[in-house]
């Protein structure tokens, strides 16, 4: 039978996250005592969220080894070989820029633990490239305007650049006809001051109301010194505004900036840096994984269909990712194969086969539909995720 199970997720404080959206979101006081940058929801082991059973609060991990199908029905053929869930879903709450990144892909991750585990790098080691065996493909759905970095922009582009900002360093890179990436990452460091420095003097002399010169001194002032900025120069600016999405393939260089998101992506650790950080950066094993081709960073439209549902494609046919807004008392019908819902803004109730759950924003519930359809109604936004087994 249908069952809802009412739901707690963790929130993680990392340092880039924000000291009100989620606090806000969740009716909390503001601002909260730490930056409060994600709230995930699924099954990673570094916070799993937390469901009630029987009276008994069990996290999903737990749930899904002691009865998956009480959790999932016949759902649970979707679940990975080792028994975990393939995904897990968060709100992004964005008030700094987070690392210019990169993930591997299946054949990438994998060699790359067994490398790790063969030349027994701790897992918790500073310098551990490889936190698992999995790649992480994410998209990125945009709650509120969101801004990103994402892919390398033309030589073309690159060269009107060189000019208009007067960087030599740039011109030289572009005069070798080699990637520019490589080179970019692979400048000796006092040439990289000196590029930065360059940089920050043409950033200067633009005037304050100019998009990228604004963009330059957005990252700067919060990474100050940072030769990422060199990188951040080189990769397309895309703005997402809201219900839009954009997709990271595994070899994509990416960062998201600042707004508030929804991402479902693949359950991973695995992150090469390139810049923007703190934490170690490996240049050699980050440009053994990046894509010399970057995919196109165009925004992602999902329009609502006739059901008033967003659909947005992913890399994986077991998932499928939904969103809808109801409001005017018109009802919305979730798919029959949901597992988690999300929502982010209002109040609904979610029914199914006779069963409710009142969901609040910045909240998630677990439910086990058996097949059918939830229906949403009230008002607000949620996004259902759902296996295909």
């Amino acid at each position: 039978m249908a069952e809802f199970f009412a739901t707690t997720d963790p929130i993680q404080d990392y340092a880039w996250g924000s000291r009100s959206v989620l606090a806000c979101m969740q009716s909390r006081e503001v601002p909260s005592a730490t930056p409060e940058a994600e709230l995930w929801v699924g099954s990673h082991p570094s916070g799993p969220s937390v469901v009630s059973v029987d009276g008994r609060e069990v996290t999903v991990i737990e749930l899904l080894q002691e009865d998956p199908a009480r959790l999932l029905g016949s759902l649970t053929s979707a679940l990975q070989s080792d028994g975990d869930l393939p995904f897990l879903l968060k709100i992004l709450a964005i008030d700094a820029p987070l690392s210019i990144q990169v993930h591997p892909s299946p054949e990438q991750a994998e060699e790359g633990w067994q490398r790790e585990e063969a030349a027994g790098v701790e897992l918790s080691a500073s310098t551990r490239n490889y936190k698992d065996r999995q790649p992480k493909p994410e998209i990125g759905v945009a709650v509120t305007r969101v801004e990103t970095l994402s892919g390398v922009r033309s030589n073309a582009e690159l060269a009107v650049l060189a000019e208009a900002l007067d960087q030599q360093w740039l011109r030289e890179i572009l005069a070798t006809g080699r990637p520019v990436l490589p080179e970019v990452l692979q400048l000796p460091d006092d040439q990289a001051q000196v590029a930065l420095a360059d940089l920050m003097h043409a950033v200067d002399r633009l005037p304050t109301h100019d998009e990228l010169g604004a963009l330059l001194r957005y990252i700067s002032g919060r990474h100050p010194g940072d030769r990422g900025l060199l990188v951040a120069l080189c990769m397309n600016h895309v703005v997402l505004e809201p219900g839009q999405a954009i997709f990271t393939p595994a070899g994509q260089l990416h960062a998201y900036l600042r707004g508030t998101a929804v991402e479902l992506m693949a359950c991973s650790d695995n992150v090469l840096r390139a810049g923007l950080t703190p934490k170690h950066i490996d240049v050699p094993e980050l440009l053994a994984i990046v894509n010399p081709e970057q995919e196109d960073a165009d925004p992602i439209d999902a329009p609502a269909g006739a059901n008033g549902l967003r659909h947005y494609p992913l890399w994986d046919d077991r998932l499928s990712l939904v969103c809808a807004v109801v409001a005017g008392g018109q009802d919305r019908d979730l798919p029959g194969n949901t597992c988690v819902v999300l929502c982010t803004d209002g109040e609904l109730t979610l029914e199914v086969d006779g069963l409710s759950h009142h969901l609040t924003a910045g909240h998630s519930v677990w439910c086990r539909t058996d097949g059918s359809s939830v229906k949403a109604s009230g008002q607000g936004t949620v996004y259902a995720v759902g296996l295909n087994g």
